[in-house]
């Protein structure tokens, strides 16, 4: 999904909660950068949130 939205000095911008991605180590948030600026993003999960035989999934991605 691509966005227009600016990040705020503070590196944050509004969206849902994704608190849980820093709680359980089966879910994984990566910040995406480019020139040392932050890009983006992506959550991505494994099992248990996952199909079987699934091992990762891109939950949500977002492009600045």
């Amino acid at each position: 999904m691509y966005s227009l939205e600016e990040v705020g000095p503070d590196g944050k911008y509004e969206m849902e909660d994704i608190s849980q991605y820093y709680m359980d180590d089966r879910l994984y948030p990566y910040l995406i950068t480019m020139d040392n600026k932050i890009a983006g993003f992506i959550l991505v999960v494994s099992p248990p949130y996952v199909s079987e035989g699934i091992d990762y999934s891109v939950q949500e991605q977002r492009s600045l």
